[in-house]
């Protein structure tokens, strides 16, 4: 996830957008995929859209200076 976060250091990653961009996606798949998309896909995508956002939010508050 580190090199992942070094190389998106010129994006502006902060948690109320990785909520907006989970929501999204999130809204979007169930209506793509229909039946197909289960409610515990739901919660996995959830969980990893959350993983890699805070991590993408952390690597560039702890790698770029105030």
């Amino acid at each position: 996830m580190k090199t992942l976060g070094f190389c998106r250091l010129n994006l502006d990653v902060t948690i109320p957008r990785v909520v907006m961009f989970r929501g999204a996606l999130l809204g979007l798949l169930p209506v793509e995929l229909g039946d197909k998309f289960a409610t515990v896909a739901l919660e996995g995508w959830k969980v990893l859209l959350d993983y890699v956002g805070r991590d993408l939010s952390s690597s560039r508050r702890t790698m770029l200076p105030p």
